[in-house]
């Protein structure tokens, strides 16, 4: 499959909860990370915290400004 060698995806949109926020990912993530660590647990309110790492240029973002 073309999509997996080149690490295009088909787009999949998502954002924040509140809805301000509304993105893209057009590639995959280079990396996952689920952290279980008392400060990840904290920050998010959570038992854990997950992250992805996408390269800029696989994300466009659809509405809003981020704060950082």
């Amino acid at each position: 499959h073309a999509a997996a060698m080149t690490g295009d995806i088909a787009p999949r949109d998502g954002g924040c909860n509140c809805g301000r926020i509304r993105y893209r990912l057009r590639q995959e993530p280079l990396t996952c990370t689920i952290c279980h660590g008392h400060l990840c647990q904290k920050r998010r309110g959570s038992a854990f915290s997950m992250s992805l790492v996408v390269p800029a240029e696989g994300v466009a973002l659809l509405a809003g400004t981020p704060a950082r």
